[in-house]
């Protein structure tokens, strides 16, 4: 088990703006709404709690839809055995930003400040997107420690390709409580500003440099984000 606490988020509003599906150079913010946005930057610094957590598992076997874990445990998805097809290990991660920000938005829709919950939410956002994406950095950087390749993270409930549930194999393996996460009886995450994440570890396997989990979305021709992503 690998944990990682308190390492810094910083959070720009174009970086934000690109990330959540919007074009900066095209997008002008009345004065009041740029200094709302840049006020929920600020405040979020005392907010984001980030954590990340993640252990290694052995791949026993990938066959057709099911990817079995040594462990004994099975992932039911055809995006997970696509992208663990040549894997020899898996990381499971979860990673969030903590409780603090999501409590403030509550905060301030309960004292009808619509406005600034949801700016304050779209801020956590770009946080956990954010710390999920160190996640993957020090994944990719142990993997290369170890003369290995870290694949295309797969995000259970991401896609129609893997389901929300999966995340259940995923909290089976990793003690995501320990960094204050746990599971709903839904499967959803609290809290809700978390990520959960399947990496492959193999030598010959479809890398972030070179492949997304868009590749196996049968939206992927059209989707707006992703256009953005590639811009």
């Amino acid at each position: 088990m690998v944990v990682f606490k308190d390492f810094p988020v910083r959070i720009d509003l174009e970086g934000m703006l690109r990330r959540q599906g919007a074009d900066p150079a095209r997008v002008i913010l009345r004065e009041s709404v740029t200094r709302m946005y840049e006020e929920a930057i600020k405040e979020s610094a005392d907010l984001i709690e980030p954590a990340i957590i993640y252990e290694i598992c052995p791949i026993r076997e990938v066959r057709h839809r099911q990817t079995v874990l040594g462990s004994g445990q099975v992932f039911r998805s055809q995006l997970v055995a696509s992208v663990m097809a040549s894997a020899k290990e898996v990381a499971l991660v979860v990673c969030t930003i903590g409780p603090k920000l999501e409590a403030r938005v509550s905060q301030y829709f309960a004292e009808c400040k619509p406005a600034r919950a949801v700016v304050l939410d779209a801020v956590g956002i770009e946080a956990v997107n954010q710390v999920s994406e160190e996640a993957s950095r020090q994944v990719e950087a142990m993997a290369t420690e170890r003369g290995l390749k870290a694949s295309v993270p797969v995000n259970p409930g991401m896609s129609s390709l893997c389901s929300l549930h999966e995340q259940r194999v995923v909290f089976e393996v990793v003690p995501a409580e320990s960094i204050g996460v746990k599971l709903s009886s839904s499967s959803v995450m609290i809290p809700l500003k978390s990520v959960s994440m399947i990496i492959g570890l193999g030598e010959d396997i479809p890398t972030r440099g070179n492949g997304s989990q868009c590749d196996f979305c049968s939206l992927r021709e059209t989707c707006r984000l992703r256009q953005n992503r590639l811009a």
